[in-house]
């Protein structure tokens, strides 16, 4: 019965998929790093972590400025500014056109 219950509880944290969720596994990766004597701030500070994560976020970058910028810059200001924020700033200036049928 007991492990049952422990079972279900299980599944249903599982299958909830959320922030807290992620939140709680780093917590409890980083106890069991820190249990098996691992010392994150030692690995990140080593020259090779630091060299890959220098190459991959330069490589972001790259990624961000030959192909991301233009399509996001895109939607930022066709869709973001254009159709929510103007027409947000005409709901509350009430500047919005009347629509047959709705009061």
């Amino acid at each position: 019965m007991c492990f049952a219950s422990l079972w279900i509880c299980y599944n249903k944290f599982m299958d909830n998929r959320g922030l807290v969720k992620m939140v709680l596994l780093i917590v409890v990766a980083l106890i069991v790093l820190g249990f098996l004597g691992y010392n994150l701030r030692d690995i990140i500070a080593s020259p090779t972590v630091s060299d890959n994560l220098n190459y991959v976020w330069g490589l972001v970058v790259k990624l961000w400025d030959n192909i991301l910028a233009r399509p996001a810059m895109w939607v930022w200001n066709n869709v973001i500014v254009d159709l929510l924020w103007n027409n947000m700033q005409k709901i509350f200036r009430n500047d919005l056109p009347e629509i047959p049928g709705i009061q």
